[in-house]
């Protein structure tokens, strides 16, 4: 089996990254945790509505 580059290591770079201040990456950070939570609410209640309980994982 050829070996393929994973996901995590094709995401990386030997580039310097091109980073934000800490303060806008805390930001940044704060935003997308509130967006995923909103996306795991928005998917609880489609689950809901279609009458099937989602599991916790």
């Amino acid at each position: 089996m050829a070996s393929r580059p994973r996901l995590a290591d094709s995401a990386r770079c030997s580039a310097p990254s091109a980073h934000q201040p800490p303060l806008v990456e805390t930001a940044l950070g704060k935003q997308m945790l509130a967006l995923l939570i909103q996306l795991d609410a928005g998917c609880t209640a489609a689950d809901n509505l279609a009458g099937r309980p989602r599991s916790e994982g």
